[in-house]
């Protein structure tokens, strides 16, 4: 739904901007008022792409769609979506506000980069031109997305970049920890471990309030902690690679959102705030958020022998995390 509405307050304002408009790109096409496009084409794309290039798919149709319509007053709407069932089974709703829009579009640079390079990740397609059926319900629909609620886990940021209707994943934020609704600091882009993750990490070490320096705004004294703790916040989709912990236990305490731990030969578990996760020396392991949802939890180590180490091993494939996705336990 969060999608939607983000969608939804996106077309207010496009549309809005280009109502009392002629376009140059279009040949003088004019946006009539909301939801009366005259003379608009409406498409459906129906799109297969192969599993193996789902992941590079997903962003040339994010970047082509949010350039189009950042940059093109003649183009309306590309708003990309997946099935539930079939993430590789691809819908692209298109609004052009006249034949010539989209004839000018797809001669940009933006849409050749995105159809030259990926035509060989393309299975099936086929373009299904649609008529409306309720142009004027529209502006009901804006009435009614113009104030969105927040949801349980946040809500977007002014600052916030247009949401990624394909994969959470790919979207670009400075959405802020108290925007997330978490008490829990999202610290900084976890960059020394970026190669090991899939998506974005953010990293934020933890010291215990009694253990703080004077000068700190908590105050209390100064001190070495025998546990160290880290809370760890995946934007939606992120998670790190198969790995395993050598010489200790690791126990992960869930504080905010959604999240997926799997071990080797196991099924996937649901994460939600208030679970803990003691893994094993040894296992071969992932977490992170669900593809909907962001997530944190603090992470620390138990020593149980030396040498402690991390071994970091196989990314997670995205049939395996799509599979994770499924289970709601």
């Amino acid at each position: 739904m969060k999608e939607i509405i983000t969608f939804l307050l996106l077309m207010v304002s496009i549309t809005t901007n280009a109502q009392n408009a002629h376009v140059g790109e279009t040949e003088g096409t004019q946006i009539s008022p909301l939801g009366e496009t005259e003379g608009a084409l409406i498409r459906i794309s129906e799109i297969e792409v192969y599993p193996e290039y789902l992941t590079e798919y997903l962003k040339f149709a994010h970047n082509v769609g949010a350039t189009s319509v950042k940059e093109e007053p003649g183009v309306i709407c590309i708003y990309p979506m997946q099935q539930l069932r079939n993430d590789c089974q691809i819908r692209i709703l298109e609004i052009y506000a006249s034949q010539e829009a989209y004839q000018h579009h797809i001669k940009t640079e933006h849409f050749q980069t995105y159809k030259q390079g990926t035509l060989h990740m393309v299975k099936s397609l086929d373009l299904v031109d649609m008529r409306q059926m309720a142009p004027e319900c529209l502006p009901l629909i804006f009435n009614k997305v113009a104030s969105p609620q927040p949801s349980p886990i946040g809500r977007e940021s002014e600052e916030c970049s247009v949401l990624n209707p394909i994969n959470p994943q790919l979207m670009k934020t400075t959405i802020s920890a108290e925007e997330f609704n978490s008490s829990w600091p999202k610290g900084n882009p976890n960059d020394a471990y970026a190669q090991y993750f899939t998506g974005q990490s953010y990293l934020a070490p933890i010291t215990p309030k009694n253990l703080q320096s004077d000068s700190s705004p908590r105050g209390g004294q100064v001190g070495a902690t025998v546990q160290n703790y880290a809370n760890v916040t995946f934007e939606p989709g992120c998670r790190n690679n198969w790995h395993v912990h050598h010489g200790a236990h690791q126990i992960l305490i869930c504080v905010s959102g959604e999240g997926i731990y799997q071990e080797w030969g196991k099924p996937a578990i649901r994460l939600h705030a208030g679970d803990i996760i003691d893994i094993p020396e040894g296992a071969k392991h992932w977490h992170g958020a669900t593809k909907d949802s962001w997530f944190q939890h603090l992470a620390s180590h138990v020593h149980v022998g030396d040498p402690e180490s991390n071994e970091w091993l196989e990314p997670v494939t995205d049939e395996q995390y799509n599979d994770a996705n499924k289970i709601d336990n």
